[in-house]
């Protein structure tokens, strides 16, 4: 249920206070939001459509929004492609580089390089889009709010629209889905007796741990499609 109420309360030039715009509204923020049988009802879903090579107007009347505060290559693309293929529009975002610079932080003054304020920019393009798309890894400097997710978790809150996670400080529950349809379609629907090990490779940059973490969540407690316990070794 949408409740229009105040985003913003502005004081000197300070944004001084916000509230959530919607409730009732479930995001893809991470895999244990969801249960195992909606895990597994996805993942059998998204091989079905791979199979048959889906392609339907199904969504030609719905936009897509992506917010990249950080890069992307393959999940940039990837999502683009998804929704072309059932005909919803899409459309980007990515602060500073065709738009503007995006303030995070609550109870700054907004004199400096940043023009526009999050929860600003929130309400605003999720009054457009009918779902939003968000890409924003740990900052790296702020370890308790990189471990507790806020930024991507202040987005749902303040969006009017289903937000789905495209790589968070802590999460990639896309990534980690669509591993696991690789698993199962290389081994099969029962991944019982399946070895499986993470392995994080180095990067020329410090980079979030998201996508293990996901990975390792979903071994421990998603359902293979036989619905009997992945075990990890």
């Amino acid at each position: 249920m949408h409740l229009a109420v105040d985003q913003k309360t502005y004081s000197n030039g300070v944004i001084t206070n916000h509230r959530p715009y919607t409730q009732g509204i479930r995001h893809f923020l991470k895999l244990s939001d969801w249960t195992n049988e909606e895990l597994t009802e996805l993942i059998e879903l998204g091989l079905q459509l791979k199979y048959d090579k889906f392609r339907s107007p199904v969504a030609e009347d719905k936009v897509l929004g992506l917010l990249f505060n950080n890069p992307s290559l393959r999940t940039k693309m990837s999502f683009e492609v998804a929704a072309s293929h059932i005909g919803a529009k899409i459309t980007s975002i990515q602060p500073g580089n065709g738009s503007w610079n995006i303030e995070m932080n609550d109870g700054v003054v907004m004199d400096a390089d940043k023009q526009e304020h999050l929860c600003e920019m929130v309400a605003v393009v999720t009054s457009y889009v009918d779902a939003l798309g968000v890409r924003h890894f740990a900052s790296l400097s702020d370890e308790e709010a990189d471990k507790k997710d806020s930024l991507i978790h202040k987005i749902a809150e303040l969006s009017k629209v289903p937000v789905i996670n495209l790589e968070s400080a802590q999460s990639h529950p896309c990534q980690s889905m669509a591993d696991w349809m690789t698993l199962h379609e290389v081994f099969g629907d029962d991944l019982s007796d399946v070895n499986i090990v993470v392995r994080w490779a180095p990067h020329p940059k410090p980079l979030p741990r998201a996508v293990p973490n996901s990975a390792l969540k979903h071994s421990f407690e998603a359902e293979p499609m036989s619905h009997s316990p992945v075990r990890k070794r």
